[in-house]
């Protein structure tokens, strides 16, 4: 299917964005695989990407834990809003456009956050192809990320996308899918490992970065640009 869009001059945060892009990484900051996260006119979903060192390591694990490869998930992001698809209505572009620049103003007023692996955890109200299931997954300890998760939500509810409200926000990263209320005949081994989250990441018509630039006078004028043109 094709899609025309309208020419819109770039907001000055996705100027920013681009620059960030260019700019040389900073020494706390991490490579990350492409995640192959699919973009649709129904899709808007909001994440973290997993770096890749974090991710090689819990795929060893996760070979150890669930042997069964079919019951494996792609270790590659971090849920942070998640909003179910709508059952026949599509999230026009400008409305998508809309909500991308809002995001960027949250993204505005956050710093990056430290992000640890911290243990265990199994999900037993998860759903897999439209089936319950048991989520095996690892938990995230991420101050700070609650905040972020809960001002991008507000941010999309203002621009009529809403939320999922299913479950209380639990930073995580899932490893597989076991048998409705199961658990894992394996010995669970201890997990480590930290990163930096200094952007999150958007899948909707096309995929979409969102910087954490700390509320830096810059990128808080650049937010407050924004949102005065939305307003008028």
């Amino acid at each position: 299917m094709t899609y025309h869009y309208s020419v819109n001059p770039l907001s000055f945060l996705a100027v920013l964005e681009h620059v960030e892009a260019a700019a040389p990484r900073r020494p706390w900051a991490v490579s990350v695989k492409t995640a192959e996260i699919k973009t649709g006119p129904r899709t808007f979903f909001v994440h973290v990407r997993v770096p890749e060192h974090i991710a090689d390591r819990l795929r060893e694990v996760q070979r150890q834990v669930i042997p069964d490869a079919a019951r494996h998930q792609e270790i590659d992001h971090v849920t942070l809003v998640h909003v179910p698809k709508p059952r026949e209505d599509e999230h026009r572009p400008d409305k998508v456009n809309e909500a991308i620049d809002a995001l960027r103003a949250v993204g505005a007023d956050h710093e990056p956050i430290r992000a640890r692996i911290q243990g265990w955890g199994y999900f037993d109200g998860a759903e897999k192809d439209g089936k319950g299931t048991t989520a095996l997954v690892a938990l995230l300890d991420a101050p700070g990320l609650e905040h972020l998760h809960v001002g991008m939500s507000n941010a999309l509810k203002e621009h009529g996308i809403k939320p999922s409200g299913a479950h209380v926000f639990t930073p995580h990263i899932t490893l597989g899918y076991l048998e409705q209320h199961g658990r894992s005949d394996r010995s669970l081994p201890p997990l480590s490992g930290s990163f930096t989250i200094d952007r999150a990441h958007v899948a909707a018509r096309g995929h979409h970065e969102i910087p954490l630039t700390g509320g830096s006078g810059l990128a808080k004028a650049a937010a407050l640009m924004v949102l005065q043109s939305r307003s008028r």
